[in-house]
């Protein structure tokens, strides 16, 4: 290999080494950027309730109505979205 060889290869190498870190931490924000589920959480940390796209048209109103109470009359939940895994 002559030393302008062995200098691509380097630059190569480097490039790669600094391009894969940026792309895969720009995926990880593109990925978390847009939540999946709303969660419902209590004061001790329990999570009351999950909302996905997929359980909205699958929801029992009386469930919804009945957590609706709970936020409205005990202010006990905090609401907050969660991304995909």
């Amino acid at each position: 290999m002559t030393e302008l060889e062995v200098m691509r290869a380097l630059g190569i190498f480097s490039f790669i080494a600094v391009i894969f870190p940026i792309v895969k931490l720009a995926f990880g924000i593109w990925k978390n950027s847009v939540p999946r589920s709303i969660v419902f959480v209590d004061k001790d940390g329990y999570v009351v309730k999950e909302i996905t796209a997929e359980s909205v048209q699958k929801m029992d109103t009386k469930e919804l109505v009945s957590l609706h109470d709970r936020i409205r009359q005990k202010h006990d939940i905090t609401i907050g979205t969660r991304a995909a895994a």
